[in-house]
């Protein structure tokens, strides 16, 4: 097995932590997010921590070289952080705060004549690293791929053998300083400098595949009600309604209108008419089950695709939306409103939703007109 040269390992781990700063403070500058912040804090900490280690005692005093191991346990559980927020995989917040406050008590003058210190702080540094392992077992965000996912899991399972070689060489009375050239040291160092490199390559492919998904996901959205858009929601419909007629499923489509809404924005401004619209999304969502589709059609109209459900489904669903409507104010403006429903069946021969949810408008107008017919009869 190869020696390497333990000093130059020592300056190529700070010279790795020091070039995936820079590239993450470039490339997320003012865009922090989902865990972003903790990622760039840690590597802040690690380029700090490998350079006084780096230095070593020819250059720095005791005193300096103490803060190394504090830096990095800091450094650890943020990069444990980093990872619960970009994952949505939450830990309890004392995982993130106990192993390095312990750490900190091992390292300080406290308990300096303690000989099971350093076993002990070698076992804080392998729970650290099992940490920030943890979130990534379990594919909670969509869009983070399990190879991307599973190079930082093998990034971190590379430090961690690093830190088990230590504690073997530690309980078999073969352990050295850090600064002695020996093959357990250089091996070691050999070890951290893999982790650097593939942990923050994977954990940036991670953030580009989160960015990247997230972007593609609110192309698909409308940006005021956070519905799907139309031309998302016609190319999801349109499958949903070739599943059900090859599975001879039952489907019902409904266009929502919010009546007099141009009065509404002309009376309350559109400002008003923006939070009308988001009040009754709201109300849409809330009324759906799961496995619905709903989306915005147009300016005041929505349009719902019922999944396995047929038209009187639908009508039951009219029903409690006007209700709920009926029911509510939008606040701060005070404002009451109705709506106009029109649904139509979506188990027949060859339909596409384009043409689908064009019959259910115009059974829509077609309701309002009798409705409006009636009223001027009753008068």
């Amino acid at each position: 097995m190869p020696v390497f040269d333990v000093a130059t390992l020592q300056c190529l781990l700070a010279i790795d932590s020091a070039t995936f700063a820079v590239a993450v403070f470039s490339t997320i500058w003012q865009r922090f997010g989902d865990g972003r912040r903790e990622w760039a804090v840690a590597l802040a900490c690690q380029t700090l921590g490998w350079g006084l280690l780096a230095a070593g005692p020819r250059w720095l005093p005791p005193i300096a070289l103490t803060a190394a191991p504090l830096l990095n346990l800091v450094g650890l559980s943020l990069y444990g952080l980093a990872m619960t927020r970009l994952t949505g995989n939450r830990l309890h917040p004392a995982w993130h705060i106990i192993p390095p406050a312990l750490g900190i008590v091992l390292v300080s003058p406290l308990i300096a004549a303690w000989e099971g210190r350093a076993s002990a702080l070698l076992a804080i540094i392998l729970i650290q690293l099992v940490i920030c392992m943890v979130p990534l077992v379990r594919r909670n965000d969509k869009w983070l791929s399990r190879t991307s996912r599973g190079i930082v899991i093998a990034a971190f399972a590379l430090g961690a053998a690093g830190v088990l070689l230590q504690f073997l060489s530690l309980n078999t009375g073969t352990a050295s300083s850090i600064y002695t050239h020996s093959p357990a040291n250089s091996t070691r160092f050999l070890l951290a400098h893999l982790n650097i490199v593939v942990a923050n390559i994977g954990i940036a492919l991670l953030y580009r595949e989160h960015a990247m998904g997230k972007l593609s996901h609110q192309a698909n959205l409308d940006p005021l009600t956070e519905l799907f858009n139309r031309a998302s929601f016609i190319e999801q419909a349109g499958r949903e309604i070739q599943r059900a007629q090859a599975a001879g499923a039952q489907i019902a489509a409904l266009i929502v209108n919010i009546d007099a809404f141009k009065n509404i924005n002309q009376r309350f401004g559109q400002l008003g008419g923006d939070r009308l619209l988001r009040h009754f999304a709201k109300l849409l969502v809330q009324a759906l089950r799961s496995e619905d589709l709903c989306a915005r059609w147009s300016g005041a109209s929505f349009a719902v695709l019922m999944i396995d459900s047929n038209t009187q489904g639908a009508r039951l669903l009219a029903a409690r939306l006007a209700q709920a409507v009926e029911t509510s104010i939008v606040e701060p403006d005070g404002i009451r409103y109705g709506i106009s429903v029109g649904i139509a069946d979506g188990t027949q021969p060859e339909i596409g939703a384009s043409k689908l949810f064009t019959q259910a408008e115009t059974a829509r107008q077609q309701a309002r007109e009798t409705a409006a017919d009636h009223a001027e009869t009753a008068q």
